[in-house]
């Protein structure tokens, strides 16, 4: 890899380490509106995604090279299939955790939503019982 791409994967990672530990003050000053267990995955996820960065850094090793034996050469694509092996499982592993984390999303909206019905059907009753008080509301 060049020092170019080097210097691009050492920024990604810096900004993604930079917003991982701003998700993390913002949940400790109660600031966020994440869950700890929706700030653990996507953590995790975050941490996944930089051992892939870190692996796309490494890189594949060379199966080209007309100097191998062909021992080297079975070598060397065992450790290329076990390198893109590697990285799709934790191209899986992330999807997973996004699903999970989706869940864990629409859970939290639908109770937000269900308190939000709670809250609206609480006024309606008042509104009810104010109105058939007698009472119009209305200044005399």
């Amino acid at each position: 890899m060049s020092s170019v791409g080097l210097g691009v994967a050492l920024v990604l990672a810096a900004i993604a380490l930079l917003g991982g530990l701003g998700q993390i003050l913002a949940y400790r000053r109660e600031g966020s509106v994440l869950s700890r267990t929706q700030l653990a995955l996507r953590l995790t996820m975050a941490l996944l995604l930089l051992a892939m960065l870190a692996l796309s850094v490494w890189g594949l090793p060379p199966l080209a090279n007309p100097g191998l034996t062909s021992a080297e050469r079975l070598a060397a694509v065992r450790q290329a299939v076990g390198f893109v092996t590697v990285v799709a499982l934790l191209a899986l592993a992330i999807m997973v955790l996004a699903i999970i984390d989706l869940r864990h999303l629409r859970a939290a909206q639908h109770r937000a939503r269900a308190h939000m019905y709670r809250n609206l059907a609480h006024l309606q009753e008042e509104l009810r019982a104010h109105k058939g008080s007698g009472d119009s509301g209305e200044p005399e």
